[in-house]
């Protein structure tokens, strides 16, 4: 139990610094106050005032903002699993400012202000994917192509995903589905003459992991609706990943 409390407090410390500091540098009001209780009173004055300028620009109107408000509040909530006290309401909040002025920015010039990033802290890739641009991003270095993709190696995803192999590429991580699973793309070439694969590993929320293991040279798409699309036996094969 106390090295339970010890890892906690060590956890609530550097994310609170994290915090402090993210809150000064995401928008021109500083809440880095002298108390937590204080920052936290500034930080929450400040996501009423982006929620107004939010639905000044219709959110609620726009088609996926039920989709929106799942992902921020599962991606806010679990946040704050091991932390307790003000310092757990410091870190919500300042989750959702920079939710807040990330949908804003979007709604306001398209862009995304920051990359997604899973419970793992590693940047995810929006969906649609498909293989031919992941492996000539891979093999060309083409920016216009790689800006598609955050790649991560397999060095990274292994300090969090055992399952995953060193021998793989260059990996992409998709966004989380709703019920929780974690996908990760990962090509890879064991036999030369047989070209190179894509392991797909599917993580359910239980931690269960699922393999699927396809030719990447038969331009495997995942659309934005999580559904794997190749060609097996001359005939198109669709298979859901939710």
């Amino acid at each position: 139990m106390f090295s339970k409390y010890i890892v906690s407090t060590g956890l609530l410390l550097l994310t609170f610094g994290l915090t402090i500091s993210a809150c000064a540098d995401s928008s021109s009001v500083n809440c880095n106050k002298n108390t937590v209780y204080e920052s936290i009173q500034c930080i929450e004055k400040e996501n009423k005032k982006l929620i107004i300028k939010l639905d000044n620009e219709k959110n609620r109107e726009k088609n996926d903002y039920n989709e929106w408000v799942k992902k921020i509040k599962n991606n806010c909530e679990r946040k704050i699993n091991y932390v307790a006290g003000e310092g757990a309401g410091l870190i919500r909040n300042q989750c959702y400012r920079d939710e807040y002025l990330s949908r804003l920015s979007f709604l306001t010039t398209g862009k995304i202000t920051k990359e997604e990033r899973n419970v793992h802290g590693l940047a995810v890739t929006y969906l649609p994917y498909n293989s031919v641009d992941h492996l000539k991003c891979l093999l060309n270095k083409d920016k216009n192509i790689c800006s598609k993709f955050h790649l991560v190696s397999s060095s990274d995803l292994l300090e969090y995903y055992s399952s995953i192999s060193r021998s793989y590429g260059d990996s992409i991580i998709l966004p989380e589905t709703e019920n929780g699973k974690q996908i990760i793309i990962s090509p890879f070439e064991d036999n030369e003459n047989e070209g190179p694969k894509l392991a797909i590993t599917i993580i359910n929320a239980f931690g269960v992991v699922e393999n699927k293991f396809i030719p990447a040279n038969k331009n495997v798409l995942i659309d934005k609706n999580y559904n794997l699309i190749y060609m097996e036996n001359n005939k198109e094969k669709r298979v859901s990943l939710k």
